[in-house]
């Protein structure tokens, strides 16, 4: 996490752009963009003790905090699709034992694959 605090206390004291990113660690556009959102909302050091590095990254930057929890692929369903496939091609290899799966990959990819295309 980006140390909010540290990059405006160190700005404060007259630190460079470049100084603060070695010192923080992070990137000198990072200590940048922090400090200029900082001065669009009129802070400066010193801080209150509540404006924890959390509070200050909600602030900073709120579309960040109220973006939707990303979507989880439904396991059950793909489960279910693989033991499918996974039977279906040990049918295949019983079916055809004379063919190398590679091989019947190969005509399966260029021939189904291709048509649905």
């Amino acid at each position: 996490m980006t140390k909010y605090r540290e990059i405006l206390r160190l700005s404060s004291l007259g630190f460079s752009n470049r100084n603060i990113a070695l010192s923080v660690p992070c990137s000198r556009n990072t200590v940048s963009k922090v400090l200029k959102r900082a001065q669009e909302l009129k802070l400066c050091w010193p801080l209150q003790d509540n404006q924890t590095d959390e509070a200050l990254e909600k602030l900073f930057y709120p579309k960040l905090n109220s973006r939707p929890q990303k979507r989880m692929p439904d396991y059950d369903y793909i489960f279910k699709v693989l033991t499918t496939l996974t039977h279906y091609i040990e049918e295949i290899k019983l079916f055809y034992h004379d063919v190398v799966f590679s091989e019947f990959y190969k005509y399966f990819q260029s021939n189904f694959i291709i048509s649905r295309i």
